[in-house]
This record gives structure tokens, C-alpha cells and sequence, in this order.
């Protein structure tokens, strides 16, 4: 009984954490950037003419959604701090978080073909385990084998969403 309901809790962080990783958009533009001094930066040299509209945007946006990462793995050590996260649930939650920072540009280009914004990061093959584009990590056991989040297929996802498709 008690694994189980350490189970349905890691199921429910999970959840939560992918929840506030699409929420990553909606942050990244509530950063102040009056008050951002890699944002004034960047302002200046687009005055200058040393940036393009376009470079300035992508440079911002890159920059806001690394403070935003940065604010993420605070809070998860916090979480763990606190004893609400053990040591195991603190690693998965990071791997999951880099894992979505080291897939962003091939995310955002994802989301745009397919209009899917639950995406947060590529499908990724881990051996016994595989990762959804949702970004919760899956067992392979049974047929037809689905995302215990989203109920994606496994076969689905790596056919339209892995890296080089």
C-alpha cells in the first residue's frame, strides 16, 4: 500500500513539474527588463546597430529562459531541502530539466509544425527506459507501450518526435 502511494506522489510531482514547465513561455515574458542588465545590454547594442531585430529577440528570449531554468532548479532543491523530494525524485527532476533545456531549439521548431504546445523536450531512447515528448521518463514493459502522461505512443512519438525526423 505504501508504494503505491509513493508512486501516485512521484506521479503527481511529476505532473506538477512538467505543468510548470510549459508555463516556461508565460514567464519568459515577465521578466523586467528595465531591471535586467544583460537585457539593457542587449538593448543598447540593437541601438547601436551592432544587433538585428530579429538577433536581439532570440538573444532575449535565450537569455530570460535561462534565468527561468535557473529559477526551476532552486526550487527543486528547495523541495528537496525541505525532505518533500528525495534524493532519487531531485535527479530525475533535474535530468528532466536539462533535458529540456538542451532540446529548446528543436522544441520550439516542433511545436511550431505541429502546433503540439505540450512539448518540452525530443523523445529520447534510455535503453529500458524511453522519454516523451512530454518529458516524463517511461518503461518499456507491455504492448502498445504509452506515455503515462499524455498516453502518446511510444512508436508514434518516436516516429514524428525524435531528433533528426
Amino acid at each position: 500500500m505504501f508504494f503505491w502511494i509513493i508512486i501516485i506522489a512521484i506521479l503527481m510531482l511529476s505532473i506538477g513539474a512538467v505543468a510548470k514547465v510549459n508555463d516556461i513561455q508565460k514567464h519568459l515574458e515577465e521578466v523586467d527588463e528595465n531591471r535586467d542588465e544583460t537585457i539593457r545590454k542587449l538593448n543598447d547594442l540593437y541601438k547601436s546597430g551592432l544587433l538585428k531585430k530579429s538577433e536581439l529577440k532570440v538573444k532575449k528570449t535565450e537569455h530570460k529562459r535561462k534565468i527561468y531554468l535557473d529559477q526551476l532548479s532552486e526550487h527543486l532543491h528547495k523541495l528537496h531541502g525541505q525532505g518533500l523530494l528525495t534524493d532519487d525524485e531531485l535527479d530525475e527532476k533535474l535530468e528532466q530539466l536539462h533535458r529540456i533545456h538542451d532540446d529548446h531549439e528543436d522544441v520550439v521548431k516542433l511545436r511550431q509544425e505541429t502546433g503540439n504546445e505540450d512539448i518540452v523536450c525530443l523523445a529520447k531512447d534510455l535503453g529500458d527506459e524511453w522519454v516523451c515528448v512530454c518529458g516524463v521518463k517511461n518503461d518499456k514493459t507491455g504492448y502498445p507501450i504509452n506515455c503515462t502522461n499524455c498516453n502518446r505512443s511510444q512508436q508514434f512519438v518516436f516516429n514524428y518526435y525524435a531528433k533528426g525526423k
